[in-house]
C-alpha cells in the first residue's frame, strides 16, 4: 500500500468516525479520531506492505518461539483444564477475554489473502462486536473507521471479497487506488475531519 493510500484511508477513517459519533468534547473527538484512524489502517493488515502485517508477523513468530522454546525446556507447561477454569473464574474481567479475542481475530486476518476477510462485512461486525465488549465508547468510531476502508476499496478496479467466505471480488470499477483519486479522497477526508470537528465543538456552525 503506497504511503497516499495508507494517509487516505486513515484521513477518510476519522472522518468516519467523527461524522457516526458526533463527539462534543476534545476527549471525544481524540477518541473518535484515534479510533477511526486506526480502524481506518487496520483492514490491510494482510497486506504484506504494511508495517501493521509486519508487527503481526513478528508478534506471532515470537510467541510461538516462546511457547516452543519454553515447552521443550519445561518451563512452560500448558493445562487446558486450568485454562478453562481460568475463563470461567468470575473474578476475570470479560473485557480481557474479548480484548484477546480480537487480537486472535486481527493475528487470523494477517495471514489471509489481501482484500479477502480483512475486506469483509464478517470482519467489520466481527471487529465491532468484539470492541463493544472490550472498549464500548471506541467500537463505533473504529468499526467506522473499517467500514471505510472497505467502502474505498470497493470503488476501485482491485476490488474485495465483500462476502466472505463466498468467493469472488466484489468492485464498483469507477476509480483506480492510485492517482488524482486517491488524492482526493485524502484532502476531502482531511478537510470533513476538520470541519466536523470544529462543527461538534461549537467553533463553527457549518452544517455538514
Amino acid at each position: 500500500m503506497s504511503a497516499l493510500l495508507k494517509k487516505t484511508h486513515a484521513a477518510v477513517g476519522a472522518a468516519a468516525a467523527l461524522y457516526m459519533v458526533k463527539p462534543d468534547t476534545i476527549e471525544g473527538v481524540a477518541l473518535a479520531v484515534t479510533s477511526g484512524i486506526v480502524g481506518g489502517l487496520l483492514c490491510d493488515i494482510d497486506s504484506t506492505k504494511t508495517a501493521i502485517h509486519q508487527k503481526a508477523v513478528l508478534l506471532v513468530t515470537a510467541a510461538a518461539a516462546i511457547i516452543i522454546i519454553g515447552t521443550l525446556t519445561g518451563r512452560i507447561h500448558i493445562d487446558l483444564n486450568q485454562l478453562g477454569e481460568l475463563f470461567q473464574n468470575e473474578v476475570m474481567d470479560p473485557r480481557a477475554v474479548y480484548g484477546a479475542m480480537l487480537l486472535v481475530l486481527c493475528l487470523i486476518a494477517a495471514f489471509t489473502r489481501h482484500r479477502s476477510f480483512a475486506h469483509s462485512i464478517v470482519f467489520a461486525v466481527a471487529v465491532y462486536w468484539l470492541m463493544k465488549h472490550t472498549f464500548e465508547a471506541a467500537a463505533i468510531p473504529f468499526a467506522a473507521g473499517v467500514v471505510s476502508h472497505i467502502a474505498i476499496d470497493l470503488l476501485n478496479d482491485r476490488g474485495v471479497q465483500l462476502f466472505w467466505p463466498i468467493k469472488g471480488q466484489f468492485s464498483f470499477r469507477l476509480c483506480s487506488s492510485k492517482g488524482a483519486v486517491n488524492s482526493l479522497f485524502f484532502y476531502a477526508g482531511v478537510g470533513a475531519a476538520f470541519l466536523e470537528a470544529a462543527q461538534f465543538l461549537g467553533i463553527t456552525h457549518l452544517t455538514i
